[in-house]
């Protein structure tokens, strides 16, 4: 059986809007938290995931990150002396 047919799929909640974090009822528990759902946050999320971790993906907006706004062009860096 492949793992992708045993992943929960993605439950999208709106974030609640916090006054002072006292006030925050939080009622979620994982064993991994990922905030950032872009290009890394979404393979660390689907890596925990396929060892058996429970996930919960923080993200101020719908997910993608600056990977969104990339236009598929992935920077490896290299390109200083420091990074040589």
């Amino acid at each position: 059986m492949s793992s992708l047919s045993t992943r929960s799929t993605f439950d999208f909640v709106e974030a609640p809007a916090i006054v002072h974090a006292d006030t925050l009822d939080w009622e979620f528990a994982a064993d991994v938290i990922v905030v950032g759902l872009g290009a890394a946050g979404a393979a660390a999320a689907i890596e925990a995931a396929d060892h058996g971790a429970s996930v919960l993906v923080l993200d101020r907006l719908n997910g993608g990150g600056a990977s969104a706004l990339s236009g598929g062009v992935i920077y490896a860096g290299g390109g200083t002396r420091q990074q040589r």
